[in-house]
């Protein structure tokens, strides 16, 4: 069951069930965890790396626009493998695709394994496979991600 609204009586009866005090309702399409405030869904489609960049810039969404793609570190702290129908990223937050783009280059963050790639590592990005916990890299010119925005709550 995908959940479109959120709003404070269910956050409320979420962190009653689920005991989960990090977790507090921002708006109907919002959600906080940890300080962090993330939209509940995503641009909708796969697009490359600057149009994800792009969108997040232009957001304008609950009364702020501050948004911006998140880090690997920020996007794994979404993935739950025990998630029943939600491709392996945590409720409320709703995603159609596997993959999500963060705002980390290989220039900002090198691959472990030393791959040597085609081109500069700035033009590489990192995304963060949900459905298998992984962490990829594509080009930037590829349509290998969606963008799902995130801002820091003072």
């Amino acid at each position: 069951m995908a959940i479109k609204r959120f709003n404070t009586c269910t956050a409320a009866l979420v962190l009653l069930m689920t005991g989960a005090a990090s977790m507090v309702s921002a708006g109907e399409d919002t959600v906080t965890f940890d300080g962090l405030q993330w939209a509940l869904h995503t641009n909708g489609h796969d697009i490359a790396w600057p149009e994800a960049i792009e969108y997040c810039e232009a957001l304008e969404l609950a009364g702020h626009d501050d948004w911006r793609l998140p880090t690997m570190a920020e996007l794994q702290t979404l993935h739950d493998p025990d998630t029943d129908d939600n491709r392996g990223i945590r409720s409320p937050i709703h995603i159609d695709t596997c993959c999500l783009w963060s705002g980390e280059s290989l220039e900002d963050r090198p691959a472990e394994d030393g791959d040597e790639t085609a081109g500069p590592p700035d033009r590489y990005h990192w995304g963060f496979m949900f459905d298998g916990g992984l962490e990829y890299y594509a080009v930037h010119i590829f349509e290998d991600g969606q963008a799902l925005c995130v801002r820091e709550t003072p």
